[in-house]
């Protein structure tokens, strides 16, 4: 798959980003009647990452059918799979994907082979056997890269103005803890942006300095807000000001004497914006996050 249209290109299927390579049927004719395994590399500029692994064994979504390795990798270039959203945000980020297989003598053993190699290796876009609980987890490329710095957000004890001028004002009522000044000028530079952003917690106490990512969201609209789509300063001052609908999980932090840090990531809509966060919560396990990834976790000691 190829982020670009050229004569050597056919469309994806129906609300898919990016182009299909033309001659990937030819090339897998060889493995139209063979079961396999195979692996999705990403590849833009200098850098290349291979991503995802799976394999030819009967799927649940299949019906309990075992897919040839042809149709299962054509039903990728296509759909996307249940890799949709991550194949359509590294397309729509100007990389291509490159496929390799290795054929297997039966399904069972080309589903010990995947086995062997997801107990072996963390393949960003796998799920199963592979670490993926985010405060444990490195975001992989792209989905690692253009993101700000870490920028204090929430801290659990006021102080004073200093030279740099820095300092703490009031949350809203009934919040414990304060904001951090600087906050606001600093999210100047986004406050006519959608895009995505993530909460870390850190330890302030002697006896616990340690820091956790522990939540994404995106400026996509909310039927919370009216369906209104609020940009990223907007955003990210309501979570320091009220705590939004993480308002006990914030309170619980900053009554033990974590702060909580911000970092961001500019998109060029609201529908992109989603698309990042969706691609996160399908790779990895927030804390406390429910959609995609279950029940809220309680991580911090």
């Amino acid at each position: 798959m190829v982020p670009t249209s050229s004569r050597f290109t056919e469309n994806r299927g129906p609300g898919q980003v990016g182009y299909m390579w033309s001659n990937i049927r030819n090339d897998l004719n060889g493995a139209a009647g063979f079961c396999g395994i195979y692996e999705f590399q990403v590849r833009g500029g200098t850098q290349s990452a291979v991503v995802y692994i799976g394999s030819t064994c009967p799927r649940q979504a299949d019906g309990g059918q075992c897919r040839r390795l042809k149709n299962r990798i054509i039903n990728y270039c296509r759909h996307g799979n249940h890799k949709a959203d991550l194949i359509n945000y590294s397309l729509s980020s100007g990389y291509e994907l490159w496929v390799r297989y290795k054929q297997a003598g039966s399904a069972d053993e080309a589903q010990a082979w995947e086995n062997a190699l997801l107990a072996m290796y963390d393949y960003a876009w796998n799920v199963r056997n592979n670490g993926n609980f985010r405060e444990n987890s490195n975001l992989h490329s792209p989905q690692s890269e253009n993101w700000s710095k870490w920028k204090t957000a929430m801290v659990p004890l006021a102080m004073v103005p200093t030279s740099h001028g820095s300092y703490t004002k009031n949350r809203g009522p009934g919040q414990p803890g304060y904001i951090w000044s600087n906050i606001k000028n600093e999210l100047d530079e986004v406050a006519g942006f959608c895009g995505i952003y993530e909460l870390q917690a850190r330890g302030t106490l002697p006896h616990n300095l340690q820091s956790a990512v522990v939540y994404v969201g995106s400026t996509c609209p909310r039927q919370a807000d009216g369906g209104v789509c609020h940009r990223l300063k907007n955003r990210i001052i309501n979570y320091c000001k009220y705590g939004n609908h993480k308002a006990g999980l914030i309170k619980d932090a900053l009554s033990r004497g974590y702060e909580l840090w911000v970092r961001y990531k500019q998109a060029r809509s609201a529908e992109e914006a989603q698309a990042w966060e969706n691609a996160l919560l399908n790779r990895y396990d927030y804390a406390w996050n429910v959609r995609n990834n279950g029940t809220i976790r309680v991580i911090l000691p």
